[in-house]
């Protein structure tokens, strides 16, 4: 498919009417990888529509190279943004997780971090009999609201131990 289309799809992401909006994003998923370079400088647009529009995209689509885009989108002040950037990232998998741990250690203050970070943790280690021991006090400390500066070091150690794992 030719990057007219793709432009096209593009552009109908900022139309007035949902189901123009709507069809435009279940297009461009279709389209899939082929689409995400074309999305990925759209993720940090002032318009909140748009930016949910892409964020939702993205996430849907899966491709790894949408990570720093979706983690960025951790701290939108849209709690709805925010949300998706966190399903977009547990969409794309345990590829996700060193991003997600480094974003935790870089700003373990920010609550929507945190939040994110506990769903995104949690749901990629469930049932995982590696991962789980490792991102457990991670977890824990997010979710218990632990002070600031017992976050980033038990999210570096998870980093350590990941890199250990080769995940």
């Amino acid at each position: 498919m030719s990057p007219e289309p793709v432009q096209t799809l593009i552009a109908r992401l900022s139309d007035r009417k949902g189901m123009v909006r709507d069809q435009a994003r279940d297009d461009l998923i279709k389209i899939g990888s082929p689409a995400v370079p074309n999305l990925l400088p759209l993720a940090d647009v002032k318009d909140k529509q748009l930016r949910w529009e892409v964020a939702k995209a993205l996430g849907s689509i899966g491709d790894p190279r949408a990570i720093d885009a979706l983690i960025a989108r951790l701290s939108d002040k849209d709690p709805g943004i925010q949300w998706l950037g966190a399903v977009g990232l547990i969409n794309i998998g345990v590829e996700s997780i060193p991003a997600t741990l480094h974003a935790l250690i870089a700003d373990p203050d920010s609550r929507g971090i945190r939040e994110a970070a506990h769903h995104i943790l949690n749901d990629l280690s469930r049932g995982d009999e590696n991962l789980r021991p490792i991102l457990k006090p991670v977890i824990d400390s997010v979710r218990e609201l632990a002070p600031i500066e017992a976050v980033s070091p038990k999210a570096l150690e998870a980093l350590k131990q990941l890199t250990a794992l080769q995940v």
